[in-house]
């Protein structure tokens, strides 16, 4: 038989295999020591197909389970009162008003979601004050929330609305919503069934009857059908939405044709259409018609004397419109005013060396010593020092100054090379500019810019003793020199008023050179038939060019020529002349006064002018204190500088002008009169009045 300890073969004998089976026993006590079954191993476990030995896994598990556990149990017991039937038997969650379910099976997830549909039902009483769940009240900028009692009652007092009954003057309204009562603020809107024109009365919901007012107090009025807002101030109902002012204007005030809003309603105006009226002026007064003026109306102009104009001054004394005027320079001479607040360091050069710019604010002084050049800025009769340039003016002192008509520019003229320095001006800052390509021969006397301010003339010490330069922009290019030039070294230089002329002084004879411009080419003209006596310093062409003045150093040390077209004639000396020799000359801005800077005392000698003659005026109370090299008269007119060779080397003047009553010819004759005319205005003694001006 076959087993797993001995097999006995069936065709020998068993003599001869007997001792298999003692070696079968022996087998199966071996087994039986070792602890192996069927597995093959010791206490092999039980597999799904063998029979085996417990594993402590498995018996983990068994432990595990709940006495009375049984397999397939139903998923659950009971919910809310629902027996599991089976273990098979299924729960339903079923959808209700204002709930919705939704199911995942994926994440084997079931999502339940309020939809907000449901009525709420006694559900509200939870969320209002008393329930378990209350709702709070909305809050001005905060979350939403319920209406409070009080918003409810506000809301009631400020949306009323209704259709008024009763009469005209005693008005009645029911309003929906109703208003708590008649409260302070409490707004209302009504409409009228009737006109109401008089002081009125209205009760709102039988709560008592109150005045119906305007904003400024008036009864209100209004028109049947009109719908009309009020507000109860506590003592009445007070109209909304129309303004509390009226003013004054009336009917007559109001154009024929057009309405004004008054207290009483539209009104029509009244003021008559004049439209455009054009008034002849003639010797009796007219009356100008009553009513509106469309802007179109005219006084027709008067035909102006020839040369007449209308000018300010102080009256001297009382004086009436029309009365016969004359004005005069008070004292007869320019008065001096208090010294700049720091003066020039040194003296100056002769010629040109200070000048104002067109608008009078700035005065330039050019001298030797540092800085070299000095500006002022005026305040009134004041002149305070601005701060020096950042560049100055290079070698040991500044000869001549000017500033272009714009006055943007600021020329200077010095002893060393570039010899010319120009300045752009920005404010009270004046910042040097690139020197031009083409710089003087040697150092310059005088500059001057043409009346356009496109021309920069220099004069200088060594041939061709004038630069002319052309300005485009901030860039200054030499012209070509004339064809004939000055005789030796130039010194000063002038362009007449128009630009046309160029008249330049120097050192030997003719010692004044007159230039008549085409464009850019500076052409000679013949000379004066009358020459001056000897080196010519400065120059100058009066404002109306009809005048050029040489001053120089020989008597009769100015020489004063009348132009015509081309020519210049000399005029007769004036009677009284410079003291000596003259250095400089300048006009005032209408060419009635001329001044004269000379060597010794007075040092300066002021004309009168009335046509071709010149009349010395008297000295001013405090002379310059030494050789008077420059002037120059603001344009204005107002003030008068001049540079001094001793200290304080700066003296300042001014022109005080009043008008005086034209009593008679003795008076006015004996006064520096400076011109004649008529009041246009009355004035007292110290006011400021027009005056026309007939004659100069």
């Amino acid at each position: 038989m076959a087993n797993p300890y001995c097999n006995l073969p069936g065709n020998e004998n068993i003599s001869d295999t007997y001792q298999m089976i003692t070696e079968g026993f022996d087998g199966v006590d071996t087994d039986l020591q070792g602890h192996i079954g069927k597995g093959g191993n010791a206490h092999a476990v039980a597999t799904p197909t063998k029979a085996g030995f417990q594993s402590a896994e498995d018996f983990i598990k068994l432990d595990g389970i709940e006495a009375g556990a049984e397999v397939n149990q139903p998923a659950f017991s009971k919910i809310n009162g629902i027996q599991a039937d089976d273990p098979e038997d299924e729960l339903t969650f079923e959808e209700g008003t204002g709930i919705a379910i939704t199911t995942d099976p994926a994440s084997k997830k079931v999502r339940f979601t309020a939809t907000g549909d449901a009525t709420p039902g006694p559900h509200a009483t939870s969320h209002i004050p008393g329930g378990n769940d209350v709702i709070p009240d909305a809050v001005a900028g905060g979350s939403s929330g319920l209406m409070s009692g009080a918003d409810k009652a506000l809301s009631n007092n400020r949306n009323g609305y209704g259709t008024t009954t009763g009469t005209a003057t005693v008005l009645a309204v029911t309003l929906s919503p109703v208003p708590t009562g008649l409260v302070e603020s409490l707004r209302i809107a009504i409409k009228l069934h009737v006109d109401v024109t008089a002081a009125a009365t209205l009760n709102v919901n039988s709560l008592g009857a109150k005045s119906l007012k305007k904003a400024n107090g008036n009864d209100f009025t209004g028109k049947a059908g009109g719908i009309y807002t009020f507000v109860y101030s506590g003592s009445a109902f007070i109209l909304q939405g129309e303004g509390g002012e009226y003013g004054t204007a009336g009917a007559g005030d109001v154009l024929t044709g057009k309405t004004i809003g008054t207290d009483t309603g539209v009104v029509e105006g009244a003021m008559p259409n004049i439209g455009a009226v054009t008034i002849t002026p003639g010797d009796v007064e007219q009356t100008i018609p009553l009513g509106y003026h469309n802007g179109s109306g005219k006084v027709k102009a008067v035909t102006p004397v020839t040369g007449q104009t209308e000018e300010t001054f102080i009256f001297a004394e009382s004086i009436n419109v029309k009365d016969p005027v004359y004005i005069s320079l008070v004292g007869g001479a320019p008065t001096k005013i208090a010294d700049p607040d720091v003066m020039p360091t040194g003296n100056p050069y002769t010629g040109q060396t200070n000048a104002f710019s067109p608008d009078g604010l700035y005065l330039a002084v050019a001298h030797n010593g540092t800085p070299y050049i000095t500006i002022y800025k005026r305040s009134g009769d004041s002149f305070t020092k601005l701060a020096n340039p950042s560049t100055l003016p290079a070698g040991t002192g500044g000869r001549c100054a000017a500033f272009s008509p714009d006055g943007i520019y600021l020329a200077v003229g010095s002893i060393a090379s570039p010899y010319i320095t120009i300045y752009k001006r920005s404010g009270d800052t004046f910042t040097k500019l690139s020197d031009p390509g083409t710089l003087p021969a040697s150092a310059v006397n005088g500059v001057t810019f043409s009346p356009d301010g496109l021309y920069m003339v220099v004069s200088h010490g060594t041939s061709p003793y004038v630069t002319i330069y052309k300005r485009s922009g901030d860039t200054f290019t030499k012209l070509a020199n004339p064809s004939s030039l000055p005789a030796s070294a130039a010194n000063g230089v002038a362009f007449s008023p128009d630009g046309n002329f160029l008249a330049v002084g120097h050192a030997n004879s003719p010692y004044v050179t007159i230039y008549k411009r085409s464009d850019d080419t500076f052409t000679k003209l013949a000379n004066p038939s009358t020459l001056p006596t000897g080196t010519v310093i400065g120059v100058a062409f009066s404002p109306d060019g009809n005048y050029l003045v040489a001053a120089h150093g020989t008597t009769p040390y100015i020489t004063i020529y009348s132009k015509v077209g081309d020519v210049f004639t000399k005029l007769a000396n004036p009677a009284t002349l410079p003291t000596d020799n003259s250095y400089a000359v300048a006009f005032s801005p209408d060419g009635n006064f001329m001044v004269i800077g000379h060597s010794t005392a007075p040092f300066v000698t002021i004309y009168s002018k009335s046509q071709d003659v010149f009349t010395k005026l008297s000295d001013p109370s405090s002379l310059p204190t030494g050789q008077t090299y420059a002037a120059t008269i603001s344009p204005d007119g107002v003030y008068l500088a001049l540079n001094c060779y001793i200290t304080p080397f700066l003296m300042l003047y001014k022109f005080n002008f009043s008008c005086y009553l034209f009593d008679t010819m003795a008076e006015w004759r004996a006064a520096a009169v400076r011109k004649i005319g008529y009041a246009k205005e009355s004035g007292a003694a110290g006011e400021s009045k027009k005056v026309i001006i007939t004659h100069r």
